[in-house]
C-alpha cells in the first residue's frame, strides 16, 4: 500500500536510456501497458466490445539479429499478435503430449520448465513466418511458440531457412500481444467444472490410476472458453440475451433463480454441453441415463431369471453390476444452473465493467495520480476474484437446506428413543 511518486523520486522514472540498455540483453516487454497508454486502453475497450471477454495488451521490444528472442513457451491467453514496427519470425507448434506430469500445460517453458525438441515435435511446426508491419498473427492458448529477430522464412509451406539478413530485420521489432484473458477470469469450463463438482459435495480431483486414464481430447476439451461473448453463437444477439436472462443483478443470490425461464434455449445447449464435457473427461466416472435404464433392464432380467440358475447369472453379471454401482450420479441440473448463473449474471459482467471503469481512466502514464487510480481499481478486480473463490467454496444452498433437515430428522429421531427407552 505504500506508494512513492516518480516526481518525489525520480529514480524510479523508466527512461528511454534505459530501454535502450536493455534492449542489448534481448527482448523488453511492457506487461499490461494498456493500463498506462491510452491509445492501447482504447484497444481493449474496443476489443472487449467485439469479443465479449475481458482483454489485455502488452508491448514486445526486440533488436535486430537476435538469435532468441523468447523461447519455446505456452501461454494462457489466446492471443492476437500485431506487429507495428520491425520484422519478427514467429514459430508456433500444435500443443505437445501432456505426459509431464506436475507442469501446467498453459504455462510451460517458464519458471525453470523447458519444452523439449521432442515435445516440440510431438505437436508439430504449425506455423513458421516472418511478421511485417501491419500483420497479424493468433496463436491459441496452450499453443507454444517461439520467435527471433535473424531468421529468413524462405519457404514457409516448410523449415527451410537462411539465416541472418540485416535487410529484413534491420529496424527494432515492436509488436502488441491482445490477449483474451477467459483462463485468467475463470471463464472455461474447467472452472466451471470444479465450481459445480465442489458446489455439490463432490471431489474434484480427477480420478487417474492404471485402470482409467484421461484422453488428450477431453483434457484440451475442457480448458475452452465457455460460451460468451461471440462465443455465444448467431442464436441471438449476446447483450440482448445477457439483458434478458439475468435479473436483478446488483442483488444476485448465488441459489436464487436469476434466469427467467430455465427452458432458455441457449442455457439448455450450456448445460448440456458441460455435462458432456465433464463426462468425456471422466467417463469411467459418471452414470448417465443410458447407463440408468440399463440397470433397471439387468434388475428386471435378474428378478425374471429361474431360481435354478441365478447363481450362474450372477458369476457372469456381478463385475458389470459392481462397475455400474461405483459410478456416481452428476450433479443436479439445480446445482448446474447455480453456477451457470453466477457467471453470467455476477461475474462475468462484474470483470466487464471493472475493465470499462479501468480503462476509461487510463489518460497519461506521467500523472502519478492515474497511476495511483489503477492501483485502486487494481484491488476491485483482485476483490472480483475473491469473490469468484470463494462462491466456487460454498456448498449449494438446496443441498445444505436437505443436509440440515436430515441431520435434524436423525437428532430428533435420537432423542424420542431416548425419551421412550427405544419404545415407538
Amino acid at each position: 500500500n505504500f506508494y512513492v511518486s516518480a516526481q518525489d523520486n525520480p529514480q524510479r522514472r523508466t527512461r528511454w536510456d534505459d530501454v535502450v540498455t536493455a534492449l542489448t540483453g534481448g527482448t523488453v516487454f511492457f506487461n499490461h501497458a494498456s493500463l498506462s497508454f491510452p491509445s492501447l486502453a482504447h484497444i481493449c475497450r474496443l476489443a472487449t466490445l467485439a469479443f465479449g471477454l475481458p482483454t489485455n495488451v502488452n508491448i514486445y521490444v526486440t533488436p535486430p539479429l537476435v538469435e532468441t528472442s523468447i523461447p519455446p513457451h505456452t501461454d494462457r491467453q489466446d492471443v492476437l499478435i500485431m506487429q507495428t514496427a520491425g520484422s519478427k519470425r514467429w514459430r508456433v507448434w500444435g500443443p505437445p503430449k501432456q505426459g509431464k506430469p506436475g507442469v501446467d500445460p498453459f504455462n510451460r517453458g517458464k519458471n525453470g520448465d523447458t519444452i523439449t525438441e521432442r515435445e516440440l515435435q510431438s505437436g508439430k511446426l504449425l506455423i513458421n513466418a516472418v511478421l511485417r508491419p501491419g500483420d497479424v498473427l493468433y496463436v491459441p492458448a496452450g499453443f507454444p511458440h517461439a520467435t527471433d529477430t535473424s531468421t529468413v522464412v524462405v519457404n514457409e509451406s516448410n523449415d527451410s531457412v537462411k539465416m541472418e539478413s540485416t535487410d529484413i530485420f534491420s529496424e527494432t521489432s515492436l509488436h502488441l500481444t491482445l490477449g483474451l484473458d477467459a483462463h485468467v477470469w475463470g471463464l472455461t469450463y474447467l472452472h466451471l467444472r470444479q465450481f459445480v463438482l465442489s458446489r455439490s459435495g463432490k471431489d474434484p480431483a480427477l480420478r487417474r490410476g492404471a485402470t482409467f486414464t484421461v484422453s488428450e481430447e477431453a483434457s484440451w476439451d475442457i480448458t475452452r472458453t465457455i460460451p460468451v461473448g461471440f462465443l455465444a453463437g448467431k442464436k441471438a444477439d449476446w447483450d440482448k440475451t445477457r439483458n434478458e436472462s439475468c435479473q436483478n443483478n446488483d442483488h444476485f443470490t448465488p441459489n436464487a433463480t436469476q434466469m427467467g425461464s430455465i427452458e432458455n434455449e441457449y442455457l439448455e445447449e450450456f448445460i448440456d454441453d458441460l455435462k458432456k464435457i465433464i463426462m468425456r473427461l471422466e467417463h469411467h466416472r459418471w452414470a448417465d441415463e443410458e447407463s440408468k435404464s440399463k440397470k433397471e433392464e439387468s434388475t428386471k432380467d435378474k428378478d425374471a431369471v429361474d431360481s435354478n440358475n441365478e447363481m450362474d447369472y450372477e458369476l457372469v453379471s456381478s463385475n458389470a453390476i459392481q462397475h455400474k454401482k461405483a459410478r456416481e450420479p452428476l450433479p443436479t441440473h439445480g446445482q448446474f444452473l447455480s453456477v451457470i448463473e453466477y457467471i453470467l449474471c455476477q461475474h462475468l459482467p462484474s470483470v466487464l465493467h471493472a475493465q470499462e471503469v479501468m480503462y476509461s481512466h487510463v489518460t497519461d502514464p506521467r500523472d502519478d495520480s492515474m497511476l495511483l487510480e489503477m492501483r485502486k481499481l487494481s484491488k476491485k478486480q483482485n476483490e472480483i476474484m475473491q469473490q469468484f473463490s470463494a462462491f466456487g467454496q460454498e456448498r449449494y444452498e438446496e443441498d445444505v437446506q436437505v443436509e440440515r433437515e436430515e441431520k435434524n430428522e436423525v437428532e430428533e429421531d435420537f432423542w424420542h428413543q431416548f425419551k421412550t427407552g427405544g419404545k415407538s
